[in-house]
């Protein structure tokens, strides 16, 4: 009687030990890559979880990340991509003292179009979705 107990026991617990080592999640490594390579390939990059570092700047509709400052300042959108973070009114004003400054950002990329909730909106150089931003410290 109490091998049969040992043996539903070892087969219990060695059935629980199989089944939990299948439910891992792989998690995708970002891709680092330059708003230059972004978009001259941007179906390379569509729907990976990407890296990109440059100029940002925040509007309540649709914000952009820009390669350069001086791209910033000119409004260049020929070099620059869409980006969508949620800001509240409330929040508008905090994420407004980053404009113009240099930030890493991460998320999704989505190439050409981006959904709005009334219709598409037509992104010449994409979207990215999913946005993690690491803003520089600002002393006030």
């Amino acid at each position: 009687m109490k091998q049969i107990i040992s043996i539903i026991a070892l087969f219990f617990f060695g059935t629980i030990h199989c089944s939990a080592q299948n439910t891992e999640t792989k998690i995708e490594k970002p891709i680092e890559i330059s708003l230059e390579e972004l978009i001259e390939q941007s179906n390379k990059y569509e729907k990976k979880h990407i890296v990109v570092y440059g100029y940002v700047k925040f509007e309540k509709q649709m914000s952009r990340i820009f390669f350069s400052e001086e791209d910033l300042k000119k409004n260049n959108l020929k070099k620059s991509v869409a980006f969508m973070f949620l800001i509240e009114q409330s929040t508008l004003t905090t994420v407004k003292k980053y404009d113009g400054k240099n930030v890493q950002m991460s998320g999704i990329y989505i190439p050409g179009k981006a959904i709005s909730s009334r219709k598409k909106l037509k992104m010449e150089n994409g979207v990215i979705t999913s946005v993690k931003i690491q803003f520089p410290l600002i002393m006030e």
